[in-house]
């Protein structure tokens, strides 16, 4: 029980900074709204930016590896719990 509440402490405290910092690390879109040979008081843009997908953002490496870490050994903390919980109940017995 207390590997269980351990395991939940650590996953609460870890994954808003998690969150934060694959937050940080976007890069800001800006939104090209100028038509292609729109004139502003009979003057032409030096540069013409037409507006593509952009670049694929590839996630953080803590957000790659560590969440699934963390997720694992939280999994796998549950799985020795329950099994140890079995074991103790069929061990002992109520006597009435």
């Amino acid at each position: 029980m207390v590997l269980l509440l351990a395991i939940l402490a650590l996953g609460f405290a870890v994954g808003p900074l998690v969150s934060a910092a694959s937050a940080t690390e976007e890069s800001e879109q800006v939104e090209v709204t100028e038509e292609e040979g729109e004139t502003f008081e009979g003057i032409e843009p030096a540069v013409i930016v037409e507006s593509e997908g952009g670049p694929e953002i590839e996630p953080a490496w803590t957000f790659r590896y560590l969440v699934p870490t963390f997720l694992v050994l939280m999994l796998l903390g549950v799985g020795v719990t329950v099994l140890r919980w079995i074991r103790m109940r069929s061990k002992y017995k109520i006597v009435e």
